[in-house]
């Protein structure tokens, strides 16, 4: 019995599940997967980011202080919401 938990202290974990896994080509496939999966949350969140950014600008910042006819405002330049 000792022997067999000296045995056990010198092989690690994984080491231990190593035999049950028989197509070894997986291993890298689930590394890789892995890998991807974990990528897209962070891009997801930077291109959130910039269309928060966009969609939070203000209104001001969108036009030309000097020329205010450029913004495209309904009300300034006479064009209905919904044409009927």
């Amino acid at each position: 019995m000792e022997a067999l938990q000296e045995e056990n202290k010198k092989i690690g974990g994984f080491s231990k599940l190593m035999p049950y896994q028989t197509p070894k080509f997986l291993i890298l496939t689930a590394v890789v997967g892995s890998l991807f999966n974990g990528s897209m949350q962070p891009l997801v969140g930077i291109i959130f980011s910039y269309l928060l950014t966009a969609l939070s600008t203000p209104t001001e910042l969108l036009y030309d202080r000097d020329d205010p006819s450029s913004i495209n405002d309904p009300e300034r330049n006479g064009t209905p919401y919904m044409k009927s």
